[in-house]
């Protein structure tokens, strides 16, 4: 049986909003075995097993970007106290602060861990420092 219209709306979203719509035939022809490149011809259990995998692929993105913002976070609470150098974040610092006060690279750390350093930082680190500036 072929896929159905609500799929195809959907599987064309997911194709879009994960960035690899131009590679929509091959994935095609790999999900129907060599079948078919086109969408039309899928059948609702190829078409099925392609959106879940579409679908897995857009929450690893959604996870990666909210993982970049968190970490851009963490670089600017670094820079208000103080590491800069020439005006941007002093990367070397901050990188080799969070590994000696955290353990791990900052690229290393999973969402969960990033929350918690940016609460350290924002409540005990930054609040500190600034105090002893004045």
């Amino acid at each position: 049986m072929k896929r159905t219209l609500s799929q195809n709306k959907k599987l064309y979203k997911l194709l879009y909003i994960t960035g690899i719509a131009s590679l929509k035939n091959e994935l095609i022809l790999q999900y129907t075995h060599g079948r078919t490149e086109h969408s039309s011809e899928m059948t609702i259990d190829e078409c099925t097993q392609l959106i879940k995998k579409l679908e897995e692929l857009y929450e690893q993105k959604k996870e990666s970007i909210q993982c970049d913002k968190l970490r851009k976070t963490i670089i600017s609470l670094y820079r208000t106290i103080g590491y800069n150098i020439e005006g941007k974040a002093d990367m070397i610092r901050i990188q080799e602060d969070v590994k000696n006060y955290w353990g791990k690279y900052l690229n290393d750390y999973t969402k969960e861990e990033l929350i918690k350093i940016i609460s350290v930082l924002k409540y005990k680190i930054v609040p500190f420092k600034l105090n002893s500036y004045e």
